[in-house]
């Protein structure tokens, strides 16, 4: 975690440098304002379908990959429309 804070603060530093020589004020103000904030760790916490949490991330991925196959496997349709697009010449 001390390697992650070190990179972090080098990334801002050289983000309010460029911004200062670009006389880029609103980035350089929005900048300091975050660098004074100081380094937050950045924490993902999911739900599973029964309401539980958790923030491993073997676990959270697992989730969002339990989710999306869910979300765009759908069973059960019965009932496919085709609609049949023709070009037009204008």
């Amino acid at each position: 975690m001390q390697e992650k804070k070190k990179e972090y603060l080098k990334a801002k530093m050289e983000e309010l440098e460029t911004n200062n020589k670009m006389k880029n004020i609103r980035d350089f103000r929005r900048g300091i304002s975050d660098f004074k904030k100081g380094y937050q760790l950045g924490t993902t916490i999911v739900k599973d379908e029964k309401g539980d949490m958790f923030a491993d991330s073997n676990s959270v991925s697992a989730r969002w990959r339990k989710y999306f196959f869910q979300l765009l496997n759908v069973h059960g349709v019965n009932v496919i429309r085709q609609t049949k697009y023709t070009q037009q010449n204008h």
